[in-house]
């Protein structure tokens, strides 16, 4: 099985795969935005997303379903993916090769949205901070413009995490996804 977590940029996706992982024991995490990052060292895409790029709609899939066989357990794979063709592209093509995709959306209400965005600093220099913060603000909106097809895109499992800490979002996706964890105190 595989666990996608889309949402905005900012809303905690990565620390949600982090806090399953650590809970389920067996999870494993594949991050699309590796596949990005080596994409773009090769040809920049004309846009400024590498998401644009067939090649990652298609590498992001074949990987996807690659590590998801090799996996010990379920595979959770935290991306936005905003284009709904995009979404389905990979979803498809997953799903094509034999593995279930859990959709799950993560949400929280935009004034929460914004507070995560500009207190992630994660260890960036004020620089790469303040351009990466810009960029999620400004994806912000394509996100709420997203939300119609997101609640419906394949089995759409969508958690309300304005309130909720990673590990409850994490014991929540669990829970939701099917998917047994230890649920001792991280």
């Amino acid at each position: 099985m595989i666990v996608w977590l889309n949402g905005a940029f900012g809303v905690g996706k990565t620390s949600a795969a982090a806090a399953m992982a650590g809970l389920g024991g067996r999870l494993g995490v594949f991050d699309p935005e590796e596949i990005g990052a080596l994409l773009t060292r090769v040809r920049r895409a004309p846009s400024g997303d590498f998401q644009d790029l067939p090649a990652w709609r298609r590498l992001v899939t074949l990987t996807t379903a690659e590590l998801a066989g090799h996996a010990a357990g379920p595979l959770v794979v935290p991306m936005t993916v905003l284009d709904e063709g995009y979404a389905r592209e990979i979803f498809n093509g997953v799903r094509s090769r034999a593995h279930d995709v859990a959709h799950v959306v993560l949400h929280c209400e935009p004034d929460e949205l914004a507070a995560r965005i500009d207190g992630d600093r994660d260890g960036a220099d004020r620089a790469v901070w303040v351009a990466r913060r810009d960029w999620r603000h400004s994806r912000r909106p394509a996100y709420y413009r997203a939300l119609p097809w997101l609640h419906c895109l394949g089995k759409p499992l969508v958690i309300d995490t304005t309130h909720l800490s990673p590990v409850d979002v994490a014991r929540r996706v669990l829970r939701c996804a099917g998917i047994a964890y230890d649920d001792g105190e991280l």
